[in-house]
């Protein structure tokens, strides 16, 4: 069983048996799910599609987000401390005050 909880709440988000957590993540994300508080902290979202996601305040902490799409996403008050975002698509995200320390923004498109 896959999950991604709140780290706030620690309330399931969203599960899922049979994906995987970068097909769970896009899954919530087209489904118009909010990952506000959501802990991906180590999360490996390569290639992901998280255009429009919402993860206000979300823990990506190390997490892998090669070549992601995030395009118009929310990602204020998220941690990205020392995430791979090598090549990541941020074009017209909310980057309010998150933490980008040591992160890997190699390419990256603002």
């Amino acid at each position: 069983m896959t999950k991604i909880i709140n780290y706030k709440t620690n309330q399931v988000i969203i599960e899922d048996d049979n994906l995987s957590l970068k097909q769970l993540v896009e899954k919530a994300v087209k489904n118009n799910i909010s990952l506000a508080y959501a802990n991906l902290k180590n999360a490996f979202l390569y290639n992901a599609d998280l255009c429009n996601a919402d993860l206000q305040n979300a823990n990506l902490e190390n997490a892998d987000l090669q070549n992601a799409n995030l395009e118009n996403a929310n990602l204020e008050n998220a941690n990205l401390k020392n995430a791979y975002l090598f090549y990541a698509n941020f074009e017209n995200a909310n980057l309010k005050n998150a933490d980008l320390k040591n992160a890997d923004l190699y390419k990256a498109t603002f």
